[in-house]
């Protein structure tokens, strides 16, 4: 399934679900949340810092306002008109009837029809056609008519974005932010996207995406404020999840309101986006800012994964499936979404699979696994799987017994948060 730029980063930015007291392995009950608002996955914090998870820009990587973009990307090699393999000989040779004839070539979704388009668009580029460079920038990037080389791509992009030209300035913000082709940086990705805004107001996409790249700096996070505010005054819904999120967190200047972030997530989610729909589950689930509805919960998670097979959405459901909340009890359709979840590199679910692992819940009982799992969750940056790491390395059991190893699990669990990895800090 394809979805939009904006929602591949928004993707980062996910609320997690509900749970109870930090446990040991255990102890654990399937439905232990480390915490309940947390980034998701995806890049870092989006829009900066800690954000729920169950959103991503990013991936938003780790981070969270739904890591809701890889953004749908309809072929940005598009044909102004039909042609063939054969340039007409009556065609001229300026720069725009070059431009005009690879176009109607890449109508032709032949090989032939391809190279050749991408022959006659290097001489319309080599004549400074700004379209040309823009559209032979993204041949390079998609490997249509030439092998994909994202350092032409990047090359000839640039050459059309000195000429203004938006189309090439907003794939050159996204490669940027992303990392794509080019070293990440966020500085180069606002300016681009700022350029591209300045010249189009309407191009509410670029002011989101610009609002992703400012919420990625803590300082810069009532600045992505206002730029998510102009895109929601726009019927942006993936804006909606950023700022629903923020308000939730009470972050960027704005002050806590978990009624009004869940009114921005169910906006968000009428309009069918991923992100909001999970958001809004972890909101029915728990009870924030609304009344507590697990049923419906289910069913934003379910319409979530639907729309967009969200790892988080999928281990928040799991968890419903597992514990019988809000949907009849079964390990049979839980597991299959936790695997897949924790297959995702989500580090909830790696901690989640690895506790099922070793209590035999779901899968044959293997400690094994579970400690490998376990020490995947915890280099993901899960804080109850740093704590269980520790009783692992403390036990000796399954591993080679190591204190020493084991307070640096403790120290790292507590430094994210948990709760019983103070504790026993403290007492030491």
């Amino acid at each position: 399934m394809r979805c939009s730029r904006v929602a591949v980063v928004c993707a980062a930015a996910l609320l997690t679900g509900c749970g109870d007291e930090e446990k040991t392995p255990a102890e654990q009950p399937a439905d232990a949340r480390e915490e309940a608002v947390r980034p998701a996955d995806a890049r870092p914090e989006t829009p900066a810092g800690e954000t729920p998870q169950s959103v991503d820009a990013a991936d938003a990587q780790r981070g969270t306002v739904s890591e809701t973009v890889p953004p749908e990307k309809a072929k940005t090699v598009t044909a102004a008109a039909e042609g063939t393999t054969e340039a007409p000989a009556e065609q001229g040779t300026s720069a725009e009837s070059l431009y005009q004839q690879a176009c109607g070539l890449l109508q032709n979704d032949s090989e032939d029809a391809s190279k050749k388009a991408v022959e006659v668009l290097t001489k319309a580029a080599g004549l400074g056609h700004a379209a040309a460079q823009y559209k032979l920038g993204s041949c390079y990037r998609q490997g249509v008519g030439v092998p994909a080389d994202l350092a032409q791509a990047v090359s000839w992009f640039e050459k059309s974005a000195a000429a203004n030209d938006p189309q090439a300035q907003r794939e050159l913000a996204f490669m940027y932010h992303q990392g794509e082709g080019v070293e990440r940086d966020l500085a180069k990705a606002e300016q681009y996207y700022s350029a591209v805004t300045a010249q189009n107001p309407d191009d509410v996409e670029s002011l989101v995406l610009l609002g992703f790249v400012q919420a990625e700096t803590e300082d810069r996070l009532p600045e992505a404020v206002s730029t998510f505010r102009k895109a929601v005054e726009k019927g942006n819904p993936y804006a909606q999840v950023a700022l629903g999120v923020l308000t939730l967190q009470g972050r960027g200047g704005i002050a806590a309101d978990a009624a009004e972030a869940y009114r921005l997530f169910a906006a968000s989610a009428e309009q069918g986006v991923a992100d909001a729909l999970c958001n809004q589950g972890y909101c029915l689930e728990t009870g924030t800012g609304t009344a507590k509805d697990e049923a419906r919960a289910v069913e934003c998670y379910t319409k979530a994964i639907a729309a967009l097979p969200l790892p988080q959405a999928k281990y928040n459901l799991s968890l419903c499936y597992l514990n019988g909340r809000g949907v009849a009890k079964d390990v049979q359709k839980a597991m299959p979404l936790l695997v897949d979840a924790a297959n995702a590199g989500l580090a909830d679910a790696l901690c989640e699979l690895s506790r099922c692992c070793a209590l035999g819940i779901g899968v044959p009982k293997d400690e094994k696994q579970a400690f490998d799992l376990c020490a995947q969750a915890a280099q993901a940056g899960s804080a109850e799987a740093q704590y269980a790491l520790a009783q692992y390395f403390r036990g000796g059991e399954v591993v080679e017994k190591d204190e020493t190893f084991a307070r640096k699990c403790l120290e790292a669990a507590a430094a994210n948060g948990h709760a019983l990895a103070k504790k026993e800090l403290e007492a030491k």
